[in-house]
């Protein structure tokens, strides 16, 4: 999926969101680590500024996230 974002008024520059979901490996001091990884990879890899991007961080309950015919 594709969508065209204005960050700032800007509707030129590239631009991007992610969503991060983990089950119970979500945490402030993590997060500072995964989107400090994830910030220089897409920005190496695909152009989008780390400036111009969002991470959201998501914990997801077990009890929430489906897999196998069951839950976690």
């Amino acid at each position: 999926m594709f969508l065209f974002l204005n960050l700032g008024g800007d509707g030129q520059t590239p631009a991007g969101n992610c969503r991060l979901s983990s089950i119970g490996s979500i945490s402030s001091q993590q997060n500072k680590k995964s989107s400090e990884k994830i910030m220089g990879f897409i920005e190496k890899e695909i152009g989008i500024p780390s400036d111009r991007m969002y991470i959201e961080f998501v914990d997801l309950s077990p009890g929430n996230v489906g897999w196998s015919g069951s839950t976690f």
